[in-house]
């Protein structure tokens, strides 16, 4: 069972890599088809195809670097398994120089032979009802 969580975080880490060097087939490999995300922006189904688009033609932002910390795995049976982690991010995002912590955790699915990523989220760090954030357009 240890082999298998250690492959979950290297594959968690590897999907990483992928979206810093912007190589969305290597992303879309590591999901599955169709994998689920869900953030601040809300809840998206992208299928593998889509998944790899926007990985290599999303100019709106550039990972530059980042840090998985306190890596745990969970099985939740033999073919399902949890990754969580805090990242530390630093990006580009329209042209700024940007860095925050987030809380992740992404569902692995065993199909097929090989692992899948089918259901990936994060929380950026901070007050959960938003008080340590300014509203859009808010001064000061």
């Amino acid at each position: 069972m240890s082999a298998i969580k250690d492959e979950l975080q290297e594959l968690e880490t590897k999907y990483w890599q992928a979206l810093k060097d912007k190589d969305g087939v290597a992303c879309a490999e590591l999901c599955a088809d169709p994998s689920t995300v869900v953030g601040a922006q809300g809840i998206r189904i992208i299928p593998q195809e889509r998944m790899r688009t926007l990985i290599e033609e999303d100019t709106s932002f550039r990972l530059v670097h980042f840090k998985l910390h306190e890596m745990e795995t969970r099985m939740l049976g033999p073919e399902v398994g949890v990754v969580t982690y805090r990242v530390d991010e630093k990006l580009v995002l329209e042209g700024k120089e940007v860095s925050f912590t987030a809380y992740d955790a992404s569902v692995w699915v065993h199909r097929q032979g090989k692992w899948l990523c089918a259901l990936h989220t994060e929380a950026v760090q901070g007050d959960p009802f938003g008080r340590d954030r300014k509203a859009h357009g808010q001064q000061g």
